[in-house]
């Protein structure tokens, strides 16, 4: 299996905002971008945009439904 390059994985991401209290910074090593969750003081390399869209079509897939914060279903 060939690793995707995560600037091409960036790039079809480019239309979404990042998550309140997120950061794309580049890998001075690497150069690489890698992501700042500001909110819980970590990093990762994985897009979150991408990770949301993954939850996202999951649950449709079942049928699941998610909550808004007043408790009501998103179907």
């Amino acid at each position: 299996m060939k690793t995707q390059s995560p600037i091409l994985t960036m790039a079809n991401n480019d239309n979404d905002p990042l998550p309140l209290g997120w950061e794309v910074k580049i890998d001075p090593q690497t150069g690489w971008p890698f992501f700042v969750d500001h909110n819980n003081r970590t990093t990762t390399w994985n897009d979150p945009r991408h990770d949301t869209k993954k939850v996202k079509e999951r649950r449709d897939k079942v049928g699941l439904s998610t909550l808004t914060a007043d408790g009501r279903s998103t179907l």
